[in-house]
């Protein structure tokens, strides 16, 4: 880990609030001292440019960025080529005109057709949810303590990434061999190699880690947290908006049966180079756990007590004993962060919009993009808008929003019986978007600074398990409704998102009593910062440790 004289100025003030903390941080920044020297004179070069590049207030987010518009591309062929694959080997008796077929089954009066291919479809993604989530779950807990200890945030994010390389190209090969072989043994294979490094939320949850680092390095008070959390969250959204742009572009202008190739083939070349910008210029920005920590990891016997260790110390972030309801505020958070990741996914969504509207591959690709450039603009907009107002806890607030207009997005999405109807329901995503940069900017402030990796490895386990109980639930209501109402687990994610609303409000509640009476008793709380208090208040409160 290398630290500037400015940076180990900015730890000894802001990564603890007790003097027992302020201590062991002195004891572990006084050998990194006479370590960074050597470490540079290894590093050379390229160790000079991602100093630079640590030291100035980009880091991590180029990275996001490719990754996202990678993720993006993937997200949007992915659900084609399943449908279209799965047509092909279901049909083999049309010959060479089974692909003009299943290009235009969903205008067709095919009914009993489309509804086997839908329903194989569907049961084809219950199984890789199972493939992708549960490696995850066992992964995600051991790389997120890991990033908050001895291996830093930079190595679990160059693993994530490598997985995401290894997904793309499996899903590659698989664009080019589905005429000859079952797609079902590697549409499997790509979910579990991309759990099998903790999932997509390993990248997210340690790129997020990083943010919140440099934002307090760059403001010790934590006052940049939420912005730069905005701005992280813009950047992804930026980046899903320019993976959709370039999926629609895809499918308008390639050949009938290079749209998958040539998707999946840019969807790689974005995330390969996601990692290698990853490796040349993003430095480490979390803090390295002390030789102890480390020699305590080492010394555990088989991979079973380790995977055991890393879930007790994610486990043990979310049981910490802290100030009023603060613990209970959080738990509540990833129960609901659980129940709002049970909304379908874009492989169901996909199938809706054949089903019901007849669309085909490029309508589709266009509401995706259109709703991309929507969510893209909520996620600057918003978190602007709302520090301009003076409610106290505002990425609450702004999460309270997206569960609102969430709710009336599903409803509206539920009757949709026209593409206009879609579009217009479209516009909710707007709003809808508030929760993301909100959720992002509040989780940190629930915890200390070396519980940041952690927490968000919670939330990833909760959104790694959602996965495998949505699709299974909304798999199976949609095969048991699509003859009579297609749109039904639609309505049944906005009674969903109901429920969450009511227990987030709740929550904000707790937030804002424990909030206040922490402030009346002049306690240091857990929070990086309260926005409601004084600059000065912070300060008595860190002169009484």
């Amino acid at each position: 880990m290398r630290l500037s004289s400015y940076e180990e100025e900015v730890l000894l003030a802001a990564l603890s609030d007790t003097e027992d903390n302020h201590s062991a941080v002195v004891t572990e920044i006084r050998p990194q001292r006479r370590k960074i020297s050597a470490t540079r004179k290894k590093t050379g070069a390229l160790g000079t440019v991602r100093s630079a590049f640590a030291r100035a207030v980009i880091n991590v987010e180029p990275v996001l960025l490719l990754a996202s518009i990678g993720t993006s591309i993937f997200g949007s062929i992915a659900p084609l080529f399943i449908y279209f694959a799965r047509c092909v080997q279901l049909h083999p008796e049309l010959n060479d005109g089974v692909t003009e077929f299943c290009r235009a089954l969903s205008k067709q009066s095919n009914n009993s057709v489309e509804d086997a291919i839908q329903m194989d479809v569907a049961t084809l993604r219950k199984y890789q949810s199972v493939a992708g989530s549960l490696p995850a779950l066992v992964i995600a807990p051991i790389l997120g303590a890991w990033a908050d200890g001895s291996g830093g945030r930079r190595r679990p994010l160059l693993l994530a990434l490598f997985g995401n390389c290894v997904t793309s190209g499996i899903v590659l090969i698989a664009t080019l061999t589905y005429r000859t072989s079952s797609i079902y043994p590697l549409a499997l294979l790509w979910e579990f190699m991309g759990g099998l490094v903790g999932g997509g939320m390993v990248y997210i949850a340690t790129s997020m880690a990083m943010v919140t680092d440099s934002a307090r390095i760059q403001n010790p008070d934590g006052s940049k947290l939420s912005l730069r959390m905005g701005i992280a969250s813009a950047v992804m959204g930026v980046g899903y908006l320019i993976g959709s742009l370039i999926t629609a572009l895809i499918v308008q202008r390639s050949a009938s049966l290079s749209i998958y190739f040539v998707g999946m083939l840019l969807a790689s070349v974005f995330t390969v180079a996601s990692l290698i910008y990853a490796i040349l210029f993003v430095d480490e920005t979390g803090r390295r756990a002390k030789d102890s920590e480390a020699a305590n990891d080492r010394h555990l016997s088989g991979i079973c007590m380790i995977v055991k260790h890393r879930f007790a110390e994610v486990f043990r972030t979310l049981t910490d004993e802290r100030i009023g309801w603060t613990r209970l505020c959080l738990n509540l958070t990833v129960a609901f962060v659980f129940i709002e990741f049970l909304a379908l996914d874009n492989n169901l969504l996909y199938l809706f919009v054949k089903k019901q509207l007849a669309w085909d591959d490029g309508m589709f690709t266009y509401y995706n993009a259109f709703t991309g450039v929507l969510r893209m603009l909520g996620m600057v907009v918003w978190p602007i808008f709302i520090e301009k107002t003076t409610f106290m806890s505002k990425d609450a607030v702004l999460i309270i929003i997206g569960f609102i207009f969430n709710g009336i997005y599903y409803v509206l999405l539920s009757v949709s019986v026209t593409s206009t109807m879609m579009f217009a329901g479209a516009f909710l995503t707007f709003f809808a978007s508030a929760m993301s940069p909100g959720f992002r900017a509040l989780v940190p402030k629930l915890v200390t600074e070396d519980e940041t990796a952690r927490v968000f490895t919670a939330f990833g386990i909760a959104i790694n398990i959602a996965p495998i109980i949505s699709a299974w639930i909304f798999a199976s209501i949609y095969q048991a409704t699509i003859s009579f109402w297609a749109g039904f687990s639609f309505f049944v994610c906005a009674v969903i998102q109901t429920i969450v609303l009511v227990g987030f409000c709740f929550t904000y509640y707790l937030l804002i009593k424990t909030w206040k009476q922490a402030a009346a008793d002049g306690l240091n709380l857990n929070f990086v910062r309260l926005d409601e208090l004084s600059l000065e208040e912070d300060d008595h409160r860190l002169h009484l440790h």
